[in-house]
């Protein structure tokens, strides 16, 4: 099997249901012909599509141009596939919440309590990397059968 690598930027936008989709069919494409069974192949893209899904998510509203590009690298070889999603962003809008709209938020956090859980379960290797004034990086990383 080869090395194959992909990259892509992906910038906050309206339509980022279609974005996140970008990142599934990038994933596949990467892993096609690869030795991983089929099922993984999807569950995998699907993982990508999440933990790609959330960080969009995070950053949507925020009016920083620069913190709206999260970058996404794949690179497969015959030992394993490493995804790296990144982004620029160093500060998180949190805005004072009444009670009320504090419930609701944990609520709606609840509900997507998958991407992490989906992540750590189809992936070996799950690390984020801080650099303070540089880059946020989560790297994802599963090893070949």
């Amino acid at each position: 099997m080869k090395t194959r690598t992909a990259e892509s930027t992906v910038c906050v936008r309206e339509g980022r249901a279609e974005q996140v989709g970008e990142a599934r069919a990038q994933a596949l494409a990467i892993l096609d012909g690869s030795p991983f069974p089929d099922r993984d192949r999807r569950l995998i893209a699907l993982a990508v599509e999440e933990a790609v899904g959330s960080i969009l998510q995070r950053k949507e509203g925020n009016g920083n141009a620069d913190a709206s590009r999260v970058s996404v690298h794949m690179d497969l070889d015959p030992t394993r596939l490493r995804v790296e999603i990144s982004d620029t962003q160093n500060v998180f809008d949190i805005p004072p919440l009444p009670t009320s709209e504090a419930c609701d938020a944990f609520a709606a956090h609840e509900k997507r309590l998958l991407h992490l859980w989906l992540v750590l379960r189809v992936m070996d290797e799950v690390k984020y990397v801080y650099r303070r004034g540089m880059q946020n990086s989560l790297v994802l990383v599963r090893f070949t059968p």
